[in-house]
């Protein structure tokens, strides 16, 4: 008998999604913070006596140590740094003789890091001719953002980064007064009086914003982590039509990277269970890639074969906080080709029709004779042979040689 053939149903793994198409995904933050004393003591407070170009500073250095942004978390984009000094309590002087003006100015610069370069004037307080100083407790907070990638990849890591911020007290006369009379440039707590014993000191905050998106996420299913997938093409006739089965490639919906497929490998009857996988790159969060697996029913056969695929998060951001997926996902691919049945070894319906009538009446002959023959046996039993004048015992004796005989030919009769 031929074997069955079991019907090919495709199975659709694609999730259709009209309610959820993918976004641009919006970068989170992990913020470090800290903070430093910019000037104290001696350089709180600075003078300047001449009236020429120049200018007299006096500079303060600090060491903040940031800690580096886990790569844990997902893919550095950027980076945001920014010093915040001073308060609304904390004034910068230019303090001089009535006659005498010029400018009190504080700047710094933040460096020490790749990329790293917040810089700039955090207060200037202006005295001009007249009788009043000087004063502000307008403090600037210099801020920068650090997009590129190269730079971006000093920041990553689980350590810690050292940093620099270089601060200077400025006091530049640029007119009136007499020769020798100077412009103070100070720290105070008071706005209204320059008594030294109200200098005190210039500190800061600092904040490091990293900017990030969470790792790429694949799968085989669209909510939900699906790593592995077994396609099973059942059983096929050899000659079929090549037979195929769908799949997609999601990267799951979030605030995430993009998903790059890199590699695909194949080990097993790769030629005859295949695949249209190819690379691709950037599929966002939310979106998918549809794809089909294919079975060659040219010659019959048992078949398996499995696909390894290496996927990445898309190239943006820093490099060193990338993830590389090798042989995350696994495709597992089955299914059996069974020789087609010979025409020959079918009989013809028609055929089977003529030798089922054949064997029925075959059967209703047999069953007439035998009744016959039982009808025969009894009327021959029931008949008297036995010649006028024969003794009792020979009467019965002759009886008993007839039945027997009869017997005989019945039993003859049912073996042919």
């Amino acid at each position: 008998m031929a074997p069955l053939r079991t019907p090919f149903k495709p199975v659709i793994l694609a999730v259709a999604l009209a309610f959820s198409a993918s976004v641009q995904a919006i970068p989170l933050t992990t913020t470090v913070t800290g903070g430093n004393i910019l000037l104290s003591g001696a350089n709180l407070s600075v003078s300047d006596s001449t009236t020429s170009s120049s200018f007299v500073n006096t500079s303060q250095s600090a060491s903040p140590v940031i800690s580096q942004f886990n790569s844990s978390y997902g893919v550095l984009t950027s980076v945001t740094a920014t010093i915040t000094p001073g308060s609304s309590s904390t004034y910068l002087r230019a303090d001089g003789s009535t006659p005498t003006g010029g400018t009190a100015t504080v700047s710094t610069i933040w460096h020490g890091i790749d990329g790293l370069n917040v810089s700039g004037a955090l207060n200037t307080a202006s005295k001009h001719n007249g009788p009043n100083d000087g004063t502000s407790s307008s403090w600037l907070s210099p801020s920068q953002t650090i997009t590129n990638s190269t730079a971006l990849n000093s920041w990553v890591g689980s350590g810690s980064l050292n940093t620099q911020v270089d601060t200077s007290l400025i006091a530049n006369r640029s007119h009136g007064g007499l020769p020798g009379e100077t412009l103070t440039a100070s720290i105070s707590s008071s706005n209204v009086n320059n008594d030294p014993s109200y200098l005190t000191d210039l500190t800061t905050s600092y904040s490091l914003v990293y900017n990030y998106l969470q790792h790429a996420q694949a799968s085989f299913a669209a909510d939900s982590v699906v790593t592995e997938l077994n396609l099973n093409f059942g059983h096929l006739y050899a000659g079929d039509p090549v037979a195929s089965l769908s799949f997609n490639l999601f990267n799951l919906l979030g605030e995430r990277a993009g998903l790059d497929l890199d590699l695909i490998s194949g080990a097993g009857h790769t030629s005859v269970l295949t695949t249209n996988l190819t690379q691709f790159f950037g599929l966002e969060a939310g979106d998918n890639n549809d794809f089909l697996a294919f079975i060659d029913t040219s010659n019959p056969g048992t078949f398996n074969a499995t696909y390894h695929l290496s996927l990445s998060d898309a190239n943006i951001g820093a490099s060193a906080s990338r993830y590389l997926f090798d042989n995350y996902l696994t495709l597992n691919l089955s299914g059996t080709v069974i020789e087609a049945a010979s025409a020959a070894a079918v009989p013809e319906p028609d055929m089977l029709a003529l030798v089922g009538i054949g064997l029925l009446g075959f059967l209703g002959i047999r069953r007439t004779e035998r009744k016959d023959e039982e009808a025969n046996v009894a009327s021959f039993d029931n008949t008297s042979l036995t010649p006028f004048g024969e003794t009792e015992f020979e009467r019965s004796t002759y009886q008993i040689d007839r039945r027997e005989t009869s017997i005989a030919q019945r039993s003859d009769w049912d073996a042919q």
